[in-house]
């Protein structure tokens, strides 16, 4: 009983493990897109500011 409960102790830490480390990078890609996505616009306003004036 004891070796059962071992080995669904190790399998819960990899699976904690697993969800964390997905989350980083989810939160990692979200925020590089966000930079992305803010640059793009920022050249998008300053094009369209420099061909109105």
């Amino acid at each position: 009983m004891t070796q059962d409960s071992k080995k669904m102790k190790i399998e819960k830490e990899k699976q904690d493990e697993f969800i964390e480390n997905r989350r980083k990078k989810s939160i990692a890609i979200a925020i590089i897109l966000f930079v992305m996505v803010f640059t793009f616009f920022m050249t998008t306003v300053i094009r369209i500011s420099s061909n109105i004036s």
